[in-house]
């Protein structure tokens, strides 16, 4: 049954994405969350520091990946209007991570913090991450 509540927990992180609504937890006084037991690893991409130009070194960073060599991240995107993805991202992944967790997931980040003050992680990083926390899915 588990492939369901992956399946089903797909159609709650679109429907959260798209309207801003939140999802009730499970209700109070049942065996089991349904989502009890699994990890998930979020990642809300682009830090807003990585255009910081005290953090150049950091961004540079390179790595082969037994393909190409990538550098370490970028800056991310923005609205016409100047919103940052990184903002967004971080906003939507903290909204997630906290209807997961009341629904009885373990939830972790890659990241900490949104700050012009903090630089990465590393794509690499990141892509690693999954398998650092022991998540279920990422």
């Amino acid at each position: 049954m588990k492939p369901l509540r992956i399946a089903a927990l797909g159609l709650s992180v679109g429907a959260l994405s798209l309207t801003g609504l939140s999802l009730a937890a499970f209700p109070a006084g049942a065996a089991e969350s349904p989502l009890t037991g699994l990890v998930i690893a979020l990642d809300p991409g682009h830090q807003l520091g990585n255009s910081n130009p005290k953090f150049a070194a950091q961004m540079q960073q390179t790595k082969f990946n037994g393909t190409l060599v990538k550098s370490c991240n970028t800056t991310g995107t923005a609205t016409n209007k100047g919103f940052p993805e990184a903002t967004m991202n971080w906003r939507v992944a903290n909204n997630l991570k906290k209807v997961l967790e009341n629904q009885g997931a373990t939830v972790h980040l890659t990241r900490t913090t949104n700050s012009t003050n903090s630089w990465g992680p590393c794509v690499w990083d990141r892509g690693a991450f999954g398998a650092k926390v022991k998540a279920d899915l990422m």
